[in-house]
């Protein structure tokens, strides 16, 4: 260990891409006036195309195209609010159809949550973290005190593109990297990496447990958030 955000060595640091599928679990924004450019590879060589978003949540988006990539295909997203923010994120092309003006609809999932304050501020609509229950609520967070890793068992409350609601006998100190990942029992959890995480409050449940909030340094891991909200297959 090199410092204090360093990755406790017995945590995984590989993350296996998931299936390409989509759980229509989070809300969906309808937008009217926001365009983009989505580009992907051929054998040719790069395509771009310039898209109208139909719909778009932090998990993935709907968009109309001239041209569609293969099902399953990586491609790349810039968003165009307006001239002052410009928003790029990878995702996977789920399925494309055409539509009666001769365009084809692609549905996108992303390959992280993005924020998309910046969007709906604009277009008046409501605060982006919906929080979602755990199906699956197992988990660890494990910390570095000094050189000695210390982790905690509990049970996720809930979960959001931007954090969890974590509940546990002790708590991590605040001030510290936090790395969460749901417990070894749960399947499939091999190909999560631990999210690096901060903790943000605290506060009682009604039996007098501590829960933490806590939040993630960068958006939540689809997978992640899929598991948690879906619980193991």
């Amino acid at each position: 260990m090199s410092g204090p955000d360093a990755r406790p060595t017995g945590l995984p640091a590989a993350r296996r891409e998931s299936p390409c599928h989509e759980q229509r679990k989070t809300p969906r924004f309808r937008l009217r006036d926001i365009r983009g450019t989505m580009s992907w590879r051929r054998e040719a060589g790069e395509v771009a195309r310039e898209v109208d978003v139909l719909n778009i949540s932090g998990g993935g988006a709907a968009v109309r195209a001239e041209d569609a990539p293969q099902a399953g295909q990586t491609v790349t997203l810039r968003l165009h609010c307006d001239q002052a923010r410009t928003e790029t994120v990878g995702a996977t092309a789920l399925a494309s159809s055409p539509d009666s003006t001769g365009k084809h609809v692609v549905r996108l999932r992303f390959a992280h949550w993005i924020p998309l304050d910046w969007i709906l501020e604009k277009h008046r609509e409501r605060r982006l973290w919906a929080r979602f229950p755990a199906r699956e609520s197992r988990a660890i967070l494990t910390w570095l005190e000094g050189t000695t890793e210390e982790s905690t068992r509990g049970d996720l409350l809930n979960i959001s593109g931007g954090g969890v609601a974590f509940v546990a006998d002790f708590l991590p100190p605040p001030g510290v990297a936090i790395w969460l990942q749901l417990d070894a029992g749960v399947r499939q959890v091999d190909r999560i990496a631990p999210v690096e995480s901060r903790l943000v409050g605290t506060s009682l449940d009604p039996s007098g447990m501590a829960i933490a909030h806590i939040q993630f340094v960068t958006q939540c891991p689809m997978d992640l958030f899929e598991l948690v909200v879906n619980g193991s297959p």
